[in-house]
């Protein structure tokens, strides 16, 4: 993920803050700028879609999360060790994060953000097919 603004940063901190409400959530651009304090023009400044955004905070995820699970797979611990860290990961990201948790369980989406659906799916599956990767050469 290249480096984002604080602005980029703030908006998208919102977004997810927003995602924690319970149900599908429908997120405006005009409600993410209200709850940011800025105007809705500003969210297209430093982002070109609400898309983008939402784009934004899974590659987040992936990045904060593969890059851990990755650091773990690749430990001498034994298998279920390694199980039990992931599982210990996944719970506490989810209690620190729940608008990133519902957002990665499709849990947030409204119909408008389902197109996410598959950029989550392919997330999972080149984290799936890196660690079956790593491990065939172990």
């Amino acid at each position: 993920m290249e480096k984002l603004k604080p602005r980029q940063l703030d908006i998208m901190q919102n977004l997810a803050k927003m995602l924690e409400a319970k149900g599908p959530v429908k997120v405006t651009t005009a409600s993410l700028a209200r709850e940011c304090g800025i105007t809705e023009a500003a969210i297209y400044r430093h982002f070109p879609s609400k898309k983008k955004i939402y784009e934004g905070l899974v590659e987040f995820c992936e990045e904060s999360l593969f890059d851990l699970i990755g650091d773990i797979n690749s430990s001498k611990d034994p298998y279920l060790k390694k199980v039990s860290r992931i599982m210990i990961l996944l719970v506490s990201f989810s209690e620190k994060n729940p608008g990133l948790a519902r957002l990665l369980t499709r849990e947030a989406f409204s119909v408008e953000e389902a197109s996410l659906d598959d950029r989550i799916k392919q997330m999972f599956f080149q984290n799936r097919i890196t660690n079956k990767t790593k491990s065939s050469k172990i």
